[in-house]
């Protein structure tokens, strides 16, 4: 049970780390974080600024906290993530009611009603320092969303494709 567990995280942070600094370079290139998130290594057109930072917070992180500590700092953010994935189902679900899906869930909402109701109560588990700790991240996140200067056209943008297209028109 121990050898899964250890490697199920290793499979995971190691996403993470290949993943977390594209995900800043993505943002700031959508302008949902600040711009200097998008400079890119003109040798290896990697997201240089967003591979050093994301570097500085796991070792900050690392450095400052306990394996414990961090585990359930790791489970807290997921739960935040699992829970807003299961409400924006819901809310999407009465919204657009018309909207020609290629998936839809059977049973209509009860399913993300049941699976927010599980993250609810997995995270009442947690210690109140824990999910402080990831509520703040949550904040600071937030906050960097709210100082990168998102036009509002970006806001009111509901299309995917538009978004992706605006993008690609940004990188050129």
């Amino acid at each position: 049970m121990t050898i899964g567990a250890v490697l199920s995280i290793l499979g995971t942070k190691s996403g993470v780390a290949l993943a977390a600094p594209r995900i800043l370079y993505a943002l700031s290139l959508r302008r949902g974080l600040p711009r200097a998130l998008a400079t890119t290594s003109s040798r290896f057109q990697t997201p240089i600024v967003s591979i050093w930072i994301t570097g500085v917070i796991v070792i900050a992180l690392s450095v400052t906290g306990t394996f414990e500590h961090l585990l359930l700092l790791n489970v807290a953010a997921r739960l935040y993530e699992y829970l807003a994935v299961c409400i924006a189902v819901i809310l999407l679900r009465f919204r657009a009611k018309e909207d020609k899906r290629a998936f839809r869930l059977p049973f209509g909402v009860t399913i993300p009603c049941v699976a927010a109701a599980l993250c609810i109560w997995l995270l009442s588990q947690e210690s109140a320092s824990q999910l402080l700790l990831a509520l703040a991240a949550l904040v600071v996140g937030m906050i960097l969303y709210g100082i990168s200067g998102v036009p509002r056209q970006w806001r009111k943008q509901r299309s995917s494709s538009t978004i992706r297209r605006a993008a690609r028109k940004d990188l050129r």
